[in-house]
């Protein structure tokens, strides 16, 4: 349903948001968000999978999996 795709990509571009910017800043914190960062990514690329005959659908799931990715190796380097 197109409707929950928008919902969950409005959710998920605030929370991309806000860690960008708390890791623009060095914030202590950013770590703790990344692991949400990549759930919420990693969600919303499968809802777009689901509408992927929409190209803003298939463009916007391409780039959440790069964001979930991202995400993830930036927790591996900080935990190592």
């Amino acid at each position: 349903m197109l409707s929950l795709c928008i919902a969950i990509n409005r959710e998920c571009a605030l929370i991309c948001s806000a860690n960008a910017q708390l890791l623009a800043i060095g914030g202590d914190n950013a770590m703790m968000l990344c692991g949400e960062c990549a759930t919420i990514c990693e969600v919303c690329a499968k809802e777009c999978d689901r509408n992927s005959e929409l190209e803003h659908c298939k463009l916007c799931a391409r780039e959440c999996y790069k964001c979930a990715e991202e995400c993830r190796n930036l927790m591996e380097v900080h935990i190592a």
